[in-house]
């Protein structure tokens, strides 16, 4: 086990100096060879985890030195203002040159959101592990017993499920009779008026023999969808843990890449079953539609803001673990550094999740969905203090409370959908979280 003491020095005469430079919010970095980080640990503090599993990177805080919440729906744009005057007083201490600046998670819904800035990270990539300790101002001390339970946690060996979960339907809101009721309204309001695409949403809530473990649900999470952003937060009274598909957009320096991912359908065991799956996706007419109106929104935000823009004529298949999706990857340069907040704010929520125009399908939704989202189609991820970012939609996601588990999907709805099929292909979006509990 890593000696939490080897650490406390150097990490407290690097803050004794930024104090004495009269810093009043200071982070240090140092490497750290030997940890492992896999899963959520099983600590008290407050938790935010962030896993790309195909590119070995993840990245973990724990406590909370500083936050800024704002409420609305313009709350984006706030939230970006307080990360910039947060960066023009910020000091951060890297001794060793790791070059990784810290950052702060992100969550957002349609309520509202929040940035915070965790009091331990501990991240890895690059073949490289590395620790931030930033303290909370008013408790300086709190990050030493906070580290010394992340060591603790991390060095604990692992221990498989203890046996297979059994789930068992409370409830569904609404159910399958009022959800095809109301896509058919929805579908009446697409072919008479401005509407061009509605996102209706259904939840599902589960129970289960035994609480079910956050640490094991990511494990089986980052196995079956590699190639998702596996997340996972301890908000609105409980762990919130998914596999998002769908990168809202992740910043590097100026430059910017995005998804468009909408257009759907099932995966088959049978390779050839699963290849003429495909082949229809790509040509069927109203996926097709569906899907250009998320890049046609992409486009028109990002055009403005771009030195060169990189869109491909024709979307790809995105073949993920039980679906697949039409998927269009978006590359940009920006002019200038426009904030990686302000942009999302443009961005989200985006014909994938709401509708198109956005605020006609707002005004809908408000009057007909039956049912609070909660954080399901928000934003997850991280900024950091020197500009860069990694935001994702809230999506394929499991909200945990002991033996409770919510469950969330949506399909996407055009003039010409069919009602019964959209009720399935939620279905085999809620699906797609089942069989991962079940091997939690």
């Amino acid at each position: 086990m890593i000696d939490s003491r080897n650490l406390e020095k150097p990490i407290q005469q690097a803050l004794r100096q930024a104090k004495r430079d009269g810093h009043a919010l200071v982070s240090v970095t140092l490497p750290l060879p030997g940890a492992t980080l896999h899963s959520l640990p099983q600590v008290p503090d407050e938790r935010y985890f962030w896993m790309r599993p195909d590119r070995g990177e993840q990245w973990l805080g724990l406590g909370r030195a500083w936050r800024f919440e704002q409420p609305g729906e313009g709350h984006l744009g706030g939230l970006s203002e307080a990360l910039k005057d947060l960066s023009s007083r910020f000091c951060h201490i890297d001794p060793d040159a790791c070059g990784v600046p810290p950052r702060l998670s992100l969550a957002s819904d349609s309520h509202g959101g929040r940035i915070t800035l965790p009091s331990i990270q501990l991240g890895s990539g690059n073949q490289t592990t590395y620790l931030t300790v930033t303290p909370d101002p008013a408790q300086p001390d709190a990050w030493i017993d906070t580290l010394e339970r992340l060591l603790v946690a991390i060095d604990r060996p692992y221990e498989p499920p203890p046996g297979p979960l059994l789930l068992s339907l409370e409830r569904q809101v609404p159910d399958a009779s009022v959800w095809i009721a109301l896509a058919e309204r929805a579908v009446e309001s697409l072919a008479d008026s401005a509407l061009q695409k509605v996102v209706l949403a259904r939840s599902v809530s589960l129970t289960s023999q035994r609480p079910v473990d956050a640490a094991h649900l990511i494990r089986t999470l980052a196995c079956q969808h590699a190639h998702c952003t596996i997340f996972a937060a301890d908000v609105h009274e409980g762990c919130w843990v998914g596999a998002s598909p769908e990168v809202l957009l992740n910043r590097h320096a100026l430059e910017l890449f995005c998804e468009a991912v909408a257009g759907t359908v099932r995966r088959d065991p049978y390779q050839s079953v699963d290849q003429e799956l495909g082949d229809w996706l790509l040509r069927d007419a109203k996926n097709r539609h569906e899907h250009q109106l998320v890049v046609d929104l992409l486009r028109s935000v990002l055009e403005p803001l771009s030195a060169s823009l990189a869109i491909p004529r024709q979307p790809s298949l995105l073949r993920l673990h039980t679906l697949q999706h039409l998927y269009t990857p978006i590359r940009a340069t920006l002019k200038e550094d426009t904030p990686a907040l302000e942009i999302a704010q443009a961005l989200h929520p985006s014909p994938a999740v709401c509708g198109s125009p956005r605020q006609q399908a707002r005004t809908w939704l408000q009057k007909y969905e039956p049912m609070d989202r909660a954080w399901f189609t928000g934003l997850s991820g991280w900024v950091d203090v020197a500009g860069g970012a990694a935001l994702n939609v809230v999506l394929r996601c499991a909200h945990l409370q002991r033996d409770r588990i919510d469950l969330y999907a949506g399909a996407g709805l055009v003039a010409d959908s069919v009602s019964a099929a959209e009720w399935d292909e939620t279905e085999i979006k809620l699906d797609s979280m089942i069989q991962a509990l079940k091997a939690a």
